[in-house]
């Protein structure tokens, strides 16, 4: 099932998303809004909530990895370092971004959210996929305007696979070009989707 949320003022915005993921009823929450109600921000703020509730390990996607340090990297050091979260560059001896979450108090595990961008080249077969890696139970990827197709969502919804259930969140501006709500509707129907429009 889809939920789509659009004209979500910017205060309610972190919130109503964040208790969608938490219902766990919609893998697929996808979002259209515009510049400053908060769709970046929510990033670090489903890392934490994520690591709370035992997700599992997450990702997130941009179209680029510049685009990356210039906006979520921003929005991740100033709400997860003061949380005791960490960035680290490698894993394992391998250039592999991601933040690493501090031991939960309670449940004593840590929860690993990689930094990922999504590039296909056209002589690349569709098959290609930049977000191949580790099982996640949830991702999330931002600025999905960037993209021209579903491509994404697709390789995104093979890659949480460990989640229970898997969820995606598909985050962008508005525009001429919402694929990210337009083909969830068509792939679960119009039925399947729902509007929160305050």
């Amino acid at each position: 099932r889809l939920l789509v949320v659009t004209g979500v003022q910017t205060c309610a915005l972190p919130i109503f998303v964040i208790n969608l993921f938490l219902g766990k009823k919609h893998p697929v929450i996808a979002m259209e809004g515009g510049w400053g109600v908060g769709k970046t921000r929510l990033i670090p703020l489903l890392c934490e909530i994520a690591h709370g509730d035992r997700a599992g390990d997450g990702f997130y996607v941009t179209d680029s990895m510049s685009r990356g340090a210039r906006t979520i990297a921003p929005e991740m050091s100033a709400l997860l370092a003061p949380l005791g979260w960490q960035f680290k560059s490698f894993f394992h001896g391998t250039p592999a971004p991601h933040w690493t979450s501090p031991k939960h108090p309670e449940y004593g595990h840590r929860t690993r959210v990689w930094v990922l961008s999504w590039k296909r080249p056209s002589t690349k077969s569709r098959a290609a996929n930049s977000l191949e890696g580790p099982d996640c139970g949830w991702g999330v990827a931002d600025e999905c305007n960037q993209f021209s197709d579903p491509e994404i969502a697709t390789a995104m919804l093979g890659r949480v696979r460990s989640g229970s259930p898997g969820r995606i969140i598909l985050l962008g501006k508005q525009s001429a070009n919402c694929w990210w709500r337009r083909s969830e509707e068509r792939r679960v129907g119009k039925e399947g989707s729902s509007r929160w429009v305050p």
